[in-house]
């Protein structure tokens, strides 16, 4: 390109004045070009873009490019040329002016005392979505200048005014990293750290950041910034989110520091105040390598009555009477929320109501908290592999994921009380431990199934301790009704009163045997009837689907929906039998399951008709595992014949 071209394609550009995005990525491009090729026609380029940048078209797609091109004319001219320049973006396009300067002033730092005051004076004309720019933009000018000039810079950038709240609120965000360029300046910036009007609840998290930043950089300040948050740490005004920041800012500060100990010693101050959540305590206990606060755990709330001021009527619960009649629902592992237990209390405490029970069982249900260290899809299917399903695990599980601490909490709460005095100490008479194991009725659901699974193996583990004989075992053990949907455990393994319900075409649980195959195969075929499968085979009943507009996997409840099938609402009305009628025979001995699911003449009509299906279908899943066996036999012959028939062959070939 001659030098008369680039000057003509100059002044097309600064003629068009309608332009597309096309235009402008060409018109960026050109400019680029002559910039690199004839660095002394920069003095033109420069107005150019500024005129560009105020066109009507001019967007943030295209902010980028036109920055480039200004900022690399910038490198040929003049301090007084570029900055007349800036100034007249400031008057038409004040937004590019902020977004060019952090690059510019990186290449031309001499600039910023020169600049800055324009940046401060097109606060008055820029939008509320401006401000982070320009105070990226007052950041960049503070980085570059002199102390003396950035002295004077700080002094007007935090001056009360209007127009400045704003961005005074953005750039004291910065003052740590500025605080690393400018150490002599530390008296004024650690003045500014705590000046009231800029120090609120809101900025908390601003402020241990910028702590944190200064205790890294100034060993020597360090002492000065563990006081500060040693104090602010204690204030009641925190938030979880200003919290979290402030372990974040001190395990920075661990991180390159010899002596942990003061450090260590601010981490657990912030770990007193209440205002912590979950994320803010897990973020300490990291940093603190705190693994016993990193296992999993539970909280526990109770049902009651909703209210204005408590949306959900939930009640949480630190002590449990141990004789009390009771549900403990265990929900599935995405319980993690109030919110989500919520959905299934609210199904079994209005079951509850409808029969009058509300007032005299208690609803309780869990909150998990699976910690750092709990593989939940791993614990599932160790337990399936001990009760020897076709499942191996060839790797090694993390003592929380093969015996997670959450389950001891809830037996601690719920079981250990009703099979022993005195903290777990001595045991009680057989017939009492009955009595109030009795008491309790748990709802589970997928992993919850798991849980209560586990539950029972550790009551079994404590009654051995404690000297209960095998058969007081088995008859306190029998005592406790489990009521199960979508069950997540291995079925005909448990020692207390376990009723499941579920349908053939839930894929999110895997039981890992033969007969959930040949069940799924036979449902293929034909959708199976509604079954009961009794004792060793699951205590299970089991319908080919829930409906077709219903999750096949998720908690049902209680009560039969419109959209569920006929084989569903069955289910679901089953299910709601057997936990109201163990809730009100719980004074005495447990009844059969068949007592539980059918109290009137229909629905022991129904109950045989299932147990009848059960059997039909148990016999046909019998023949459709010999089938399998046999294909798979005989497969494993014609392989092994042709194997031996080739390996003959090529013998004789050779």
């Amino acid at each position: 390109m001659l030098k008369s071209e680039a000057l003509e394609q100059l002044s097309a550009i600064a003629d068009d004045d309608n332009r597309d995005f096309e235009d402008f990525a060409a018109a960026y491009k050109t400019m680029e070009e002559v910039v690199k090729e004839y660095p002394e026609l920069s003095h033109y380029v420069l107005p150019i873009v500024v005129q560009t940048a105020a066109d009507k078209g001019f967007n943030a797609d295209i902010r980028p490019a036109a920055a480039r091109v200004f900022n690399a004319a910038a490198l040929n001219l003049p301090a007084e040329d570029v900055v007349k320049n800036v100034v007249h973006a400031f008057k038409r396009c004040p937004s590019f002016a902020y977004y060019l300067m952090p690059d510019l002033l990186s290449g031309r730092p001499e600039l910023s005392a020169a600049l800055f005051p324009e940046a401060e004076a097109g606060l008055a004309k820029i939008e509320a979505n401006c401000v982070y720019s320009a105070a990226a933009a007052a950041k960049a000018a503070l980085l570059c200048a002199s102390d003396r000039e950035a002295a004077a810079m700080l002094d007007s950038a935090f001056r009360p005014a209007e127009e400045k709240e704003d961005f005074s609120r953005v750039l004291y965000r910065s003052l740590g990293q500025i605080y690393s360029r400018h150490p002599a300046l530390k008296e004024q910036i650690f003045s500014l750290l705590e000046t009231p009007r800029l120090l609120k609840p809101q900025s908390y998290d601003a402020f241990y950041s910028n702590l944190g930043q200064i205790g890294l950089f100034d060993a020597g300040e360090r002492g000065r910034v563990i006081g500060l948050l040693s104090s602010y740490l204690q204030k009641g005004d925190n938030t979880p989110a200003s919290l979290t920041a402030a372990y974040k800012a001190v395990g920075e500060m661990m991180a390159a520091a010899d002596d942990k100990r003061e450090l260590e010693t601010v981490m657990r101050t912030g770990l007193q105040n209440a205002a912590n959540d979950t994320v803010s305590r897990k973020t300490a206990w990291r940093l603190l390598g705190d693994y016993g606060n990193l296992c999993s755990r539970v909280s526990f709330c109770r049902r009651v009555e909703k209210s204005a001021d408590n949306e959900f009527g939930l009640q949480r619960v630190e002590t449990i009477d141990a004789g009390e009649l009771g549900v403990l629902l265990l929900g599935g592992d995405g319980t993690r929320s109030e919110k989500a237990l919520n959905g299934y209390l609210g199904d079994v405490y209005r079951l509850l109501k409808e029969h009058g029970l509300h007032e005299k069982a208690a609803v309780y249900g869990v909150v998990y908290d699976f910690g750092d260290f709990m593989n939940v899809g791993f614990a599932r299917r160790r337990q399936m592999e001990k009760y020897g399903r076709n499942i191996r695990i060839d790797r090694e599980l993390s003592p929380e994921t093969t015996d997670p601490k959450y389950v001891g909490e809830i037996f601690d709460k719920f079981l250990l009380p009703r099979i022993s005095t005195d903290r777990g100490r001595r045991r009680l008479n057989a017939d009492e431990a009955a009595l109030r194991v009795r008491r309790l009725n748990i709802v589970a659901h997928c992993h919850g199934a798991y849980t209560a699974l586990r539950l029972e193996e550790m009551m079994q583990e404590k009654m051995k301790e404690l000297g209960y004989t095998p058969a007081e075992r088995r008859q306190v053990q029998k005592q406790l009704l489990i009521m199960a949907q979508s069950p997540y455990c291995p079925l005909g393994q448990s020692q207390s009163t376990f009723v499941s319900f579920a349908s053939v075409l839930d894929d999110e649980v895997s039981h890992y045997n033969n007969f959930e195959a040949a069940i799924r195969k036979i449902n293929a075929r034909r959708e199976i009837p509604p079954c009961y499968f009794p004792g060793r085979q699951g205590s299970l009943f089991l319908v080919g689907s829930m409906g077709e507009e219903i999750d096949q996997h998720n908690f049902w409840g209680f009560h039969p929906l419109p959209e569920m099938s006929r084989e569903g609402q069955t289910l679901a009305m089953l299910a709601a039998k057997v936990l109201v009628n163990g809730v009100k025979t719980a004074s005495e001995p447990i009844p059969s399951i068949e007592n539980l699911a059918a109290d009137t003449a229909e629905s022991r009509q129904l109950f045989q008709v299932m147990e009848a299906n059960g059997r039909e279908i148990y016999r046909a899943a019998l023949s459709e595992k010999r089938r399998t066996i046999k294909f798979f036999s005989h497969y494993l012959a014609k392989k092994a014949f042709f194997s031996a028939k080739n390996s003959e062959q090529k013998s004789k070939s050779i």
